[in-house]
């Protein structure tokens, strides 16, 4: 791949990509270093987290990550001893009933109307009763992402989902590079490791093990990529 190729998308300032404005791409010099697309990319996951899977009452997994599908039934506002306010909102679901439980977050009752049909993810709990634990609410048109979801630290500015949405924004576009401009996505930058001792070991490209961590099918990928 020549210089060319490479600068005409890695070197573009992180406002070329959706949702980055100047200020936000300041908060990503300040807390990573990162100046342009390339450099993002090389922003690493610090872990991974299997999809949610659909739940219902009848089966309420504890401490796993669900999706669940329901009515509102009724919201409220709470503090527990003392701490910050928590919204509670009540779900009838297949089966029964769930709390969703949102974290300093009250703003958010206007949202859910009593009868509105919603559909949450976040963090089962069966500790007192069936709970929801810090939910967000799911896009009517959103597809349920079977791969593995990296989780990606956090910046003083910058929160680990807004971490992972510029990193993957980021490679959207490599992507979209390789296919108009004729290279492979695999290719991005220059792999300091010969091939042959590459095909000796059995490893992936440098630029091939960066897409696997930010984009892993399975934990056998990300092994193979760290």
């Amino acid at each position: 791949m020549g210089t060319e190729t490479v600068a005409s998308w890695a070197e573009q300032p992180l406002t070329a990509l959706p949702g980055i404005g100047p200020k936000r791409a300041d908060a990503f010099a300040q807390g990573f270093g990162v100046h342009c697309v390339a450099d993002l990319l090389r922003v690493l996951p610090k872990r991974y987290q299997e999809p949610a899977k659909y739940a219902h009452a009848g089966d309420w997994p504890d401490g796993e990550r669900v999706r669940v599908c329901g009515t509102v039934e009724k919201t409220w506002l709470f503090r527990p001893r003392g701490r910050r306010t928590v919204l509670g909102v009540r779900l009838n679901v297949e089966q029964g009933s769930v709390d969703a439980l949102f974290f300093q977050q009250p703003w958010l009752r206007a949202r859910f109307e009593d009868g509105k049909q919603v559909e949450l993810e976040g963090k089962a709990s069966t500790g007192r009763g069936l709970q929801l634990l810090a939910p967000r609410s799911v896009k009517a048109d959103e597809v349920v992402v079977e791969r593995l979801e990296a989780i990606y630290p956090e910046g003083a500015q910058l929160s680990s989902g807004q971490v992972c949405k510029a990193v993957q924004a980021a490679v959207d576009l490599l992507i979209a590079a390789q296919a108009e401009l004729g290279f492979r996505a695999a290719d991005w930058v220059e792999d300091p490791i010969p091939i042959e001792i590459r095909s000796l070991v059995g490893v992936p490209t440098l630029g091939a093990a960066w897409l696997g961590l930010h984009r892993p099918a399975d934990q056998a990928e990300v092994e193979s990529s760290r």
